[in-house]
Formats: structure tokens, sequence, C-alpha cells
């Protein structure tokens, strides 16, 4: 899924297909979209009570449901990001997790 945002980091169009058209060619930028989404319960069960949106039939992407009823999605860039993709490379996360302090902070009661 390609992402359109504007300055400020605020999502404008989500699409499936090269953004902008391929008409173009001048445009040679664009960033990899890693996709973790954070909801209030609250507005997922509002969520999941919306029918459907156009944009989202013609897109396939759920959250361009979000946009078209109204509510702003923002985004974060990242400057460093691991991959995971094999059994090995999960195991790799979970060490650096391991090693990481606000990892333990939010899940050293988790069991």
């Amino acid at each position: 899924v390609k992402t359109v945002v504007d300055q400020k980091g605020k999502v404008l169009y989500f699409s499936r297909q090269p953004i902008p058209n391929s008409r173009s060619d001048q445009f040679k930028s664009g960033i990899k979209q890693i996709g973790i989404y954070v909801f209030r319960k609250k507005f997922l069960l509002e969520f999941s009570s919306w029918k459907e949106c156009p944009l989202e039939k013609a897109e396939g992407v759920d959250m361009m449901r979000i946009l078209e009823y109204g509510y702003p999605i923002h985004t974060y860039e990242a400057k460093d990001m691991i991959s995971v993709d094999t059994p090995r490379e999960l195991k790799e996360m979970e060490s650096v997790l391991l090693q990481d302090s606000l990892y333990q902070q939010i899940f050293q009661n988790v069991s």
C-alpha cells in the first residue's frame, strides 16, 4: 500500500496503485510504509459499525474508510526499522526487544 501524506504527516490517501499516477514521471520520491495502527477501543467499536465506503472498495484499503468518515490518520517517520519476515529474523527481533528499556517497562509484568 502506498501512502500520500501532507507536509505535517497527515495521511491524504492510500492506494495499492502507483501514486502519483503513471503520468507523473517527475515524481521520484517515496517511503516504505510499515502499518502499525493504534486505536482506542471506543473508536474501534464505532469503526466496526461503519459500512464499506466507495474509495475503500476501489483501493482495497480499509484505512480509507477512516478518511472517508472524516477522521485524520497521522504518520510517524521511523529512521531505523528492522524487517521480520523469517523465523530467524523473529528470534533476532526478540533479542533486540528484550534489551530495549521501553519494551521492558511496558511488558515486564505481562505473562
